[in-house]
């Protein structure tokens, strides 16, 4: 009998209809169709699932350049327990590919209470390499998974390292023992 209350039939109902917005919204995004996405994923926002509706309106509004929007869904996403580290990526993450050099202390702070987060680590070193930070770089790639670390980036840390190293204002003994320390390192 409880299977076809009204009320349970109803919510049965929004859960389905939700689902098949997040699809036709998926879709939309892989047609290009940002308007109709973002629509969609709007609509889903009283779902199951609130917080990925909000972090695909976030995308589509960011796809079709409306940054007012895209940082209300955002936002939104950030404030819910199951979708705030995902919206909260996703926002850093952005924030980087724009080229905002005010990202690194918030970077380090969100590191600070995830430590173990791979994609935000992975992040910090990647905006540590963009402005060429090659001890903040160090620091981060060292926490990184060997399988998340590319031969190229490994070799400019190491580059900028030792050419950082080789700038110091110090006597040759001091020069070369810093260089002896990177290289065991």
């Amino acid at each position: 009998w409880r299977l076809l209350a009204p009320s349970h039939l109803s919510a049965r109902l929004r859960g389905y209809l939700d689902r098949r917005r997040l699809g036709r919204g998926i879709q939309a995004l892989g047609r290009g169709d940002w308007a109709r996405a973002e629509k969609l994923f709007a609509a889903t926002a009283g779902g199951d699932w609130p917080w990925l509706g909000q972090v695909g309106a976030a995308f589509a509004a960011r796809q079709s350049g409306n940054r007012l929007r895209r940082d209300a869904s955002l936002q939104a996403a950030e404030a819910d327990a199951d979708g705030g580290l995902m919206a909260l990526w996703l926002r850093l993450c952005w924030r980087v590919q724009e080229g905002d050099d005010q990202i690194t202390a918030e970077l380090e702070e969100q590191l600070a209470h995830y430590p173990d987060n791979l994609p935000l680590r992975e992040l910090a070193a990647q905006q540590a390499e963009r402005q060429q930070d090659w001890e903040r770089l160090y620091r981060h790639v060292r926490k990184l998974p060997p399988e998340r670390l590319t031969l190229a980036r490994l070799r400019r840390l190491w580059q900028g390292r030792l050419r950082l190293a080789a700038q110091r204002d110090s006597d040759d003994a001091e020069r070369l023992r810093q260089l002896h320390q990177y290289w065991r390192e």
